[in-house]
C-alpha cells in the first residue's frame, strides 16, 4: 500500500510540475512575441494539434483507453517478452492506427488554410495564411499523438507510470527551448 502512495504522490508531482511548465511555456510565448499577429496565427494553429494530443495522445485518451483495455488483458502479468501472437496484434494496431493518422496528417496539411478559416472565421488573410503554414508545420502532430496513446497505453500495461506523466513536461521544454534557439 505504501508503494502505492509512493507513485500516486510521484505522479501527482509530476502532473503539478507539467502544468507548471506548460504555464511557463506560454509565458515564454507571450513574451517572445507579444500580442501580435505571429502569436494570434501560433494559438490558432496549434488548436488542431493540441487537441489531438489530449485526445489521441494523453492519458485517458481513446487510443490509450483501447490499447490498455486490450492488452491487459492478452499480457500475462510481469512479462517483458510478450507472445509472438499479441506483438502481432500490437503491430497490426500501431501500423493501422499509424496510416489513419498519417492520411488525416496529411489532409490537415493539405487543408490547413481551410481549416484555419474554419477556426478564426473573421480574422484577416494574413493571419489565416500565416496560421496556415505554422499548421502544416505542427500537422505531423496528428501522427504523433495517436502513435503516443497506444505507446502510454502500453506503458501503462506494463506497469510504467512514471515516463507517461513526464512527457507533457518534456513537450513544454522542447518549445521553451525551441524559443530561445529559433527566434530572432
Amino acid at each position: 500500500m505504501s508503494k502505492l502512495f509512493k507513485t500516486a504522490g510521484l505522479i501527482a508531482l509530476i502532473t503539478i510540475l507539467s502544468k507548471f511548465f506548460g504555464f511557463a511555456r506560454d509565458i515564454f510565448i507571450a513574451n517572445q512575441y507579444g500580442a501580435t499577429l505571429v502569436s494570434d496565427a501560433y494559438f490558432y494553429a496549434y488548436q488542431i494539434p493540441a487537441l489531438a494530443l489530449i485526445l489521441l495522445g494523453g492519458l485517458n485518451g481513446p487510443f490509450h483507453t483501447a490499447t490498455v483495455a486490450v492488452f491487459s488483458k492478452l499480457l500475462p502479468e510481469n512479462t517483458t517478452n510478450p507472445e509472438e501472437k499479441i506483438q502481432k496484434i500490437l503491430n497490426h494496431f500501431i501500423t493501422t492506427a499509424g496510416c489513419f493518422f498519417f492520411l488525416l496528417s496529411i489532409l490537415i496539411f493539405f487543408f490547413s488554410e481551410n481549416i484555419i478559416k474554419l477556426i478564426a472565421s473573421g480574422a484577416t488573410e494574413e493571419l489565416i495564411s500565416l496560421a496556415a503554414i505554422q499548421l502544416k508545420i505542427m500537422s505531423p502532430i496528428i501522427l504523433i499523438g495517436g502513435i503516443i496513446g497506444i505507446f502510454y497505453g502500453i506503458a501503462n500495461v506494463c506497469k510504467e507510470f512514471v515516463i507517461t506523466s513526464f512527457s507533457p513536461t518534456i513537450t513544454s521544454l522542447f518549445i521553451i527551448a525551441g524559443l530561445f534557439l529559433f527566434s530572432g
